[in-house]
């Protein structure tokens, strides 16, 4: 089975904040330890965006990374790169129709990240989400919450 996008994806309807709500381990956000956010931004440059992550580490600092993206094939395929010249593959999986969650991951099923506009989503919802992720054949059972709030 194969990883697959959604279809019909609106990258400008994608912009903004999201708020992480769970995520697959991974090392680059090792010292997030909670209030984890991404921001979207346009640019002049149609297909590209800016992109923002910010999260809680467990000194109580805030870490942010600045990165770029770009459409990378047809819907919700895009790359995002944080050290130039590499990027790394970042397919939206799923999205609501409001475009108020999103499911993300990549064709190896190393990362997943499951993001809102708000800092919440209720159980069924979540649900829902996890469901749409295996799916894809991933393995929900690895994905951790992520912790919003922090102080």
């Amino acid at each position: 089975m194969n990883v697959m996008p959604v279809r019909n994806f609106d990258l400008g309807r994608y912009l903004g904040d999201w708020y992480e709500i769970a995520r697959f381990e991974n090392r680059f956000e090792k010292k997030c330890v909670g209030n984890v956010m991404a921001r979207y931004g346009a640019t002049e440059t149609p297909g590209r965006i800016t992109v923002r992550n910010e999260c809680r580490q467990a000194d109580g600092r805030m870490s942010v990374a600045n990165g770029y993206g770009k459409v990378d094939g047809a819907g919700g395929q895009l790359k995002v790169s944080f050290f130039r010249p590499f990027w790394a593959k970042y397919w939206v999986l799923a999205v609501d129709p409001e475009y108020q969650w999103s499911l993300v991951g990549e064709p190896k099923r190393e990362y997943l990240w499951i993001l809102a506009r708000t800092p919440m989503l209720g159980a069924e919802v979540l649900e829902g989400i996890k469901g749409r992720a295996v799916e894809q054949g991933f393995d929900v059972s690895k994905l951790v919450m992520t912790p919003q709030g922090m102080e």
